[in-house]
């Protein structure tokens, strides 16, 4: 078994599925939780689920403004960003080297 403690992790796409099973093995595993979903019912029932190590924020991950916003609020609340599961699915009609990179602030491990 692996400690988490005092760590930060965001998971995208954890509404359910395989994001929200992976939120789950990280609380479980002592770390703190960024939700990140499209569908706030579902982030709800995932909060309740998972409990106080998690919080919820409804982030198109499509939306670079949006996904900055909800990386702010992760800093603001627990001042770091150790861990991110990039689960969401964006279905993108652009080859991968014509996508535009999201440019993420300087505190973002710290």
């Amino acid at each position: 078994m692996f400690d988490l403690s005092n760590r930060t992790a965001i998971v995208t796409g954890a509404g359910r599925g395989i994001g929200r099973a992976i939120a789950a093995a990280l609380v479980a595993h002592g770390a703190r939780v960024a939700l990140f979903d499209r569908d706030p019912t579902l982030l709800t029932d995932a909060t309740e689920t998972l409990g106080a190590a998690t919080l919820s924020t409804v982030v198109d991950v499509a939306d670079a403004t949006n996904v900055q916003a909800a990386i702010e609020t992760v800093i603001e609340q627990w001042g770091r960003i150790d861990i991110l599961v990039n689960n969401a699915a964006i279905l993108s009609t652009k080859p991968f080297l014509e996508l535009t990179p999201i440019r993420m602030g300087t505190n973002v491990g710290g």
